[in-house]
């Protein structure tokens, strides 16, 4: 059998010549090992040949985004991309400084010692990159208005060191806190919609104060009423809330309805290194044909999705989003927008849709066309499937782990869950290489028609490991 030469470094092997080489070596061994047999034994042939991973045959892969080539490492049980996105992000413009404590005017930006408010480096008409100074931007200082929300021209967003935190939160020692009775106190505060605390931890995050009705039923530390503009609250270690102290007033952060984040509709945005927390309007938002970039972001606390696309090309690098209202990663193809393209490496995604009741919301999720690539991934503890693509999406998922489901529902308790109910043609189908299910009524679930392909998948603490109903198909590739 003569077997067609290699690829030259500068062709695409994933379409024009897999095809030929997967039809050279089925006829040789055509009859010989099973389809499952045979397909991964070409896989893997082919994959060593040209050391990276081979997507799969039915993956549609990217047209705006580059497609990444994927190598598996043993050693680690981890997988490495080959995937230069330098060049998508944007070049040229003034850089401008902004700082937690910069006045409202007077300063140019211009100079780490003459820093500006985010808001007025956003609007600045020749910004190409913002530069932001350690330490928490409060939203009293640092909200922009409903109108200037969405970002009009590509900006690089990038902190100078750690400790950057945008925030959604007031301002803790702007807050008058007096005392009511007891270990009570309470503070006005106008659109005020959840109270967390930074001293008092849950796991790796801030304590979410449980929310009552009324003053009267607080009855314990830990419990926070918002009536009207006006929050009363007992605080963790009884905590005096009169003292402007880090274990007084300053452990509380207030979240309140804030435009706090980084959004564009068109232009590219480059963020790095900055930590968005209690935004009420979405952190991270991309529509249209924007194209987003984050390396080592952090989204939390928000009171929606974590990250929120409706269209356009999304590339998350170390990323993590906890606590979200709703779903962690959120991919949509929205009008104007005509595709979505979306990219998780090395990404987290935990403590999602934490809303007593809720049954469906994910740590990561794809809706209608949206294409995507998830890589060493880790995503738990959502109130419904953990990850779930529907209509129909596809995804290709290497190195995954996915479980601990919070939802009481078990039918929507799910690891990995795949569902095209009431969709037709490229019906919603997820692949996973060398993923795992933990901790979960269903491993992998595929419904309404929907595709789950799995290659060396595991699972642990799982009650049921595969479950198809309505059409849905679980097979080997």
């Amino acid at each position: 059998m003569a077997l067609p030469e290699l690829p030259t470094q500068g062709q695409n092997p994933w379409y024009s010549t897999r095809t030929t080489w997967d039809t050279a070596v089925k006829t040789e061994l055509e009859g010989r090992l099973s389809p499952a047999a045979l397909e991964e034994f070409v896989r893997s042939v082919v994959s060593e040949l040209l050391g990276y991973i081979i997507p799969p045959s039915g993956f549609k892969g990217f047209t705006h985004l580059p497609n990444p080539r994927i190598t598996y490492n043993a050693g680690t049980d981890s997988y490495t991309l080959d995937f230069n996105y330098s060049s998508l992000i944007p070049t040229g413009g003034v850089v401008y400084y902004v700082s937690p404590d910069a006045p409202a005017s007077g300063n140019d930006g211009l100079s780490v010692g003459a820093p500006i408010r985010i808001p007025a480096a956003i609007a600045k008409a020749d910004v190409g990159e913002i530069r932001y100074a350690a330490g928490e931007y409060y939203f009293n200082n640092h909200s922009r208005g409903s109108g200037e929300w969405m970002i009009t021209r590509p900006i690089r967003h990038i902190a100078s060191g750690p400790g950057v935190k945008v925030t959604g939160f007031q301002t803790p020692s702007s807050t008058g806190w007096t005392l009511v009775s007891g270990f009570i106190y309470s503070a006005s505060r106008s659109a005020a919609q959840e109270v967390f605390d930074v001293v008092t931890l849950d796991g790796e995050d801030y304590t979410k104060y449980t929310k009552k009705a009324t003053l009267a039923e607080i009855t314990g530390a830990g419990q926070v009423a918002i009536v009207g503009s006006t929050v009363y609250i007992w605080a963790f270690d009884n905590a005096d809330m009169t003292l402007a102290t880090d274990t007084g007033q300053r452990r509380v952060r207030i979240q309140t309805t804030s435009n706090v984040g980084v959004a564009t509709a068109g232009p590219t945005q480059y963020v790095e290194g900055i930590a968005f927390e209690g935004s009420t309007s979405g952190a991270i938002t991309s529509g249209s044909s924007a194209t987003m970039i984050l390396k080592n972001v952090s989204v939390k606390y928000g009171s929606l999705n974590g990250i929120t696309v409706t269209g356009g090309s999304v590339i998350s690098d170390t990323v993590t989003v906890a606590r979200s209202g709703t779903d962690g990663f959120n991919y949509h193809v929205y009008s104007p927008a005509t595709y979505c393209e979306f990219i998780e490496i090395n990404c987290i995604g935990r403590n999602n849709g934490q809303v007593s009741g809720a049954t469906t919301n994910n740590s990561t999720t794809a809706h209608e066309t949206a294409v995507g690539i998830r890589v060493n991934g880790i995503y738990s503890t959502s109130h419904g499937p953990v990850l779930a693509d529907v209509n129909n999406a596809q995804s290709w998922n290497l190195g995954c782990t996915s479980g601990d489901s919070t939802t009481a529902t078990l039918s929507q308790s799910a690891a990995f869950r795949v569902d095209a109910t009431g969709f037709t043609g490229d019906i919603a189908t997820i692949w996973l290489e060398r993923c795992k299910a933990v901790n979960v009524d269903k491993g992998l679930h595929a419904t309404g028609g929907g595709i789950i392909y799995t290659r060396l998948t595991s699972f642990s603490g799982v009650t049921t490991n595969e479950f198809v109903a309505s059409g849905g198909v679980i097979a080997p590739y």
